[in-house]
């Protein structure tokens, strides 16, 4: 049995509004510290700092402990190696943690109930484990609550304290084995321990429990007095965490102990328990992301979502109102509450999406900057060679040495490309989004590329595939030698082949992971090679991106381009307004037409070249060459003095005056120039 002594001190504020702010903005942010500067920071080996250090890990708030090299003997802690390689050590809570505790004693409301939902967040990351059992505070103390409840003649902060000095006594007696039996086997808990500083115990039942409470004898001489103080706080100043918690946040408090209770009753230990993966940390590794965890914990019921989704909004708007409040409300715009990798989007994002329309409207750059934003994201451009190994991968020589000779030679070797590289990621990595982005997906044989794995592309409720893809012996090979090495992959890969009445360890079943999205471009002015049948097309989400002429920026403002053409400077806005009402006469459709985005300005300015080059060329080819009714081109050029039929190389003759006088005569088809 190990029972985890963490955060034994009154006030959590306290360590968030003055150790945790000191630490975020001297030592924390300075990767450039001397080791000797560090241990300074963290004091003497018996100082409260430094026993600090250790409890900010264990409630989340950093992704490594802080504890000097020394003290795991011959291993270096990660978040000691993290801090002097200079790689960033909060955590997603430990930035907000560090935002709302800065404002400590300011009475905002906002802040105020974003440090309850931090709190509770705290509180189920204190806990016990014995064997593969691990229990948080919070679910041991709603347990012992109904059978220990509050007598309606008693303040509510007293009846906390001593249930949380006689649960604390409890776990640390002969009886916790006890607890935790009749806890996990449903039985009522009938006493508690109480340990006295003079070395005396006693077990009380509830009547006796009663009385302790009417008569108030003395918290102050029971043993682990520190801890019941942090867990409910002073009797005249309840502020620990518990307390703080359960001011907005009983409800979440509540469903946390039920389902944990719940799941441990039902057998389920180890891995297999959401509450172990969630409060399981080797102080070796990295702690995981709790804000990604309780996001995730959301799609298990709709209660749980309720519950979860008001602590993180309230997370949230503590964390951004912190901001307003100490750097402006301009700067509490830009800034997010979390710098770190987010967590994957909300569950109705689609996972498999088509964005569509005519060449320059933005659709990339709104898969960019709208659904990918801050995720990882690798990218893969379709056309006429692209094949099923290019995408997937494939058998390839590399170099290589033989181990008998030590000599280089050719040998082949599977290679994976962008999907099985980013399908392997996705599955390892739980708490982030992937996005796969297709460029130009019409322009590619789309079933061969996919092959069978667009039966994949099916996703069920909880947005995996619904229905698994068996592969080539090659990729099969593969894939179950990748996640034979990577245990987090392997473990929820597991999980859903058994859903899918497969094997636990048959890693060559392609399914797609909740956290993988597939985002594709489709410019609808390209003629497809290989048309998409239905069958293809029905497995995705579509979204057109329509034309905008006027665009604006991030501040409102409206974007202005100008043309340079022989001298002169014409709006592009303007042009685009014009031509693409003319392409349209042509056309009949929108397929053909310009978005703002067509070309790059430089400096808010097109060059006569790039105008020549990319705008006047695909005007030519692709849309007025056979449409000389609407077209703005001429349809006569006099060259050295003599008429002949316009051609778009005549654009790049030798002869300036030429090439200034068609330009102006097609450019003055669609308007004149700015003022």
């Amino acid at each position: 049995m190990k029972i985890d002594e963490t955060i034994i001190y009154a006030n959590p504020d306290q360590i968030l509004g003055d150790l945790w702010t000191k630490w975020s903005e001297s030592v924390l942010v300075n990767p450039q510290l001397e080791t000797t500067s560090f241990q300074q920071v963290l004091a003497s080996a018996n100082s409260n700092d430094r026993s600090r250090a250790a409890d900010l890990y264990n409630i989340g708030v950093l992704k490594g402990v802080l504890v000097t090299p020394q003290e795991l003997g011959r291993l270096k802690p990660l978040g000691w190696s993290m801090l002097q390689r200079g790689q960033p050590i909060h955590t997603s809570l430990g930035y907000i943690a560090y935002l709302i505790g800065k404002t400590n004693g300011k009475d905002l409301s906002k802040i105020e109930h974003g440090f309850s939902a931090l709190c509770a967040v705290f509180c189920i990351q204190l806990g016990i484990r014995s064997g593969d059992v691990r229990l948080s505070f919070a679910a041991i103390f709603n347990y012992i609550a109904q059978f220990f409840p509050k007598p309606d003649d008693i303040d509510v902060t007293l009846w906390q304290r001593y249930l949380a000095a006689g649960m604390f006594s409890t776990l640390h007696s002969y009886a916790f084995e006890n607890l935790i039996e009749n806890l996990l086997n449903n039985q009522p808990i009938n006493r508690l321990v109480f340990r006295w500083q003079d070395a005396t115990e006693e077990e009380v039942d509830y009547a006796l429990f009663q009385d302790y409470l009417r008569v108030q004898r003395s918290i102050t001489t029971l043993n682990y007095p520190k801890h019941s103080l942090f867990f409910v706080g002073k009797k005249t100043d309840a502020r620990g965490v518990f307390a703080q918690a359960t001011k907005q946040f009983s409800d979440f408090l509540k469903f946390y102990a039920e389902a944990e209770i719940e799941e441990l009753q039902q057998g389920k230990r180890g891995s297999d328990c959401f509450n172990y993966q969630f409060l399981h940390k080797n102080p070796l590794e990295e702690t995981p992301d709790i804000i990604a965890e309780l996001q995730k914990l959301t799609r298990q019921s709709p209660a749980w979502g309720r519950t979860i989704a008001r602590l993180m909004k309230t997370l949230q708007d503590g964390s951004i109102e912190a901001i307003y409040q100490l750097y402006g409300s301009e700067v509490a715009q830009q800034i997010p509450p979390n710098p770190q990798t987010p967590a994957y989007p909300l569950p109705d994002l689609p996972r498999n999406k088509i964005l569509f329309g005519a060449p320059g409207t933005g659709k990339s750059s709104k898969i960019k900057n709208e659904y990918a934003k801050g995720h990882i994201t690798r990218r893969v451009t379709f056309h006429p060679d692209y094949e099923h190994g290019s995408f997937v991968g494939a058998y390839k020589p590399v170099s290589a040495t033989n181990a008998q000779t030590g000599q280089k030679e050719i040998q082949y070797e599977f290679v994976p490309q962008e999907f099985t590289k980013i399908y392997c990621d996705a599955w390892n990595n739980p708490g982030q989004a992937y996005f796969l982005i297709i460029e130009e997906i019409n322009r590619g044989n789309c079933a061969q590329i996919f092959g069978d794995l667009f039966q994949s592309l099916d996703r069920n409720s909880s947005h995996f595939s619904e229905y698994e893809v068996d592969t080539d012996a090659e990729l099969a090979a593969y894939l179950r030698d990748f996640f034979q090495k990577n245990p987090i992959g392997a473990e929820r890969l597991s999980h859903q082949l058994v859903k899918h009445g497969r094997n636990s360890d048959e890693y060559s079943a392609i399914i797609l992971p909740d956290n993988l999205y597939l985002y594709a471009t489709m410019n609808t002015s390209d003629q497809s090679l290989f048309p998409m049948d239905s069958a293809f097309k029905r497995r995705w989400d579509w979204e057109y991106i329509p034309i905008d002429v006027e665009p604006i920026d991030k501040e409102g403002n409206p974007i202005e381009w100008t043309i340079r053409v022989g001298g002169a400077d014409y709006s592009w806005a303007g042009f685009l307004k014009q031509i693409n009402t003319r392409i349209y006469r042509a056309k009949e459709s929108e397929d053909k037409q310009l978005g703002f985005w067509f070309v790059k300005a430089v400096d808010n300015q097109l060059s006569e070249d790039d105008f020549i080059a990319k705008v006047l060329f695909y005007l030519w080819y692709e849309v007025f060459r056979n449409e000389p009714e609407h077209s703005v081109f001429p349809a006569l050029a006099n060259r050295n003095g003599k008429d002949e039929p316009f051609h778009y190389g005549l654009l790049f003759d030798h002869d300036p005056a030429l090439r200034h006088a068609l330009l102006t005569e097609i450019i003055s088809k669609v308007f004149f120039p700015i003022g």
